[in-house]
């Protein structure tokens, strides 16, 4: 899940978001930051990735709520 949750930290700076930590708690991590707008959001992943598509779509979701889809 480390190396799961630095790569989305990494995705998401490069999206412009700041602020950025993994949160543990509940069932599943989460990704809390703010956008390069300023608006807070937290993004809940997988902590044990069993698909492999598990990052994939993860990432997808990030840059979506980053306003980066299809880039």
């Amino acid at each position: 899940m480390q190396k799961f949750g630095r790569e989305l930290i990494r995705e998401a700076r490069r999206g412009g978001a700041s602020d950025l930590e993994i949160v543990h708690g509940g069932k599943h991590p989460r990704l809390v930051g703010r956008t390069r707008h300023g608006r807070r959001f937290v993004l809940v992943f997988s902590g044990s990735p069993s698909c492999s598509r598990s990052y994939i779509n993860s990432r997808g979701q990030l840059r979506r709520v980053l306003g980066r889809a299809g880039r």
